[in-house]
C-alpha cells in the first residue's frame, strides 16, 4: 500500500515538505506525486457520479527525513524548444533544450506556485501519494 500524504510547505522552486515522515515509513529516495484533490465527475444525463479524476501536477524524490515530515525535491526534465534565435539545428531539425521542471513561485501568493510546463500549481494541501515505477 502506498503512503498518502499532503504538501505541508513550499519552500522554494525545487523543494516542498510533506507532512509524512520516518515514523510513517518514509525513507530517503522515495518518489511521490502531488496531484490534483480527486474531481467527482457527474453524468450530465443522470446526475449519477460517473467516477473521480485523478491528474498529476509534479513528481518529487524524497532526500531528507525527519520523523514527522519529509523533504522532496523535483527530479523530472522536458525537452522544450530553444528560446536563441536560431530554432533549427542540423538536417532542419527543431533545435531542443533539456530543461529541469521546477515549480516557479507566485509573488502574490507564497502559498501557491505554478509549474512552468503545465500551468499547473501547487498548492499547501494539495496529496502526495507514493509512486514504486
Amino acid at each position: 500500500m502506498s503512503i498518502r500524504g499532503k504538501v505541508a510547505v513550499i519552500l522554494n522552486g525545487r523543494d516542498l515538505v510533506i507532512n509524512k515522515g520516518s515514523e510513517d515509513g518514509i525513507i530517503e529516495g522515495m518518489r511521490f506525486i502531488v496531484i490534483q484533490h480527486d474531481v467527482p465527475i457527474i453524468d450530465p444525463d443522470s446526475g449519477s457520479e460517473l467516477g473521480v479524476l485523478t491528474r498529476e501536477k509534479i513528481r518529487v524524490r524524497v532526500y531528507e527525513v525527519q520523523p514527522k515530515f519529509s523533504v522532496a525535491k523535483t527530479y523530472e526534465t522536458y525537452s522544450a524548444p530553444d528560446p536563441s534565435g536560431d530554432r533549427m539545428g542540423r538536417g532542419g531539425i527543431p533545435r531542443m533544450v533539456t530543461r529541469e521542471r521546477r515549480i516557479l513561485t507566485e509573488s502574490s501568493n507564497p502559498k501557491t506556485v505554478t509549474i512552468d510546463v503545465t500551468g499547473s500549481t501547487v498548492n499547501i494541501g494539495d496529496p502526495v501519494v507514493q509512486i514504486t515505477e
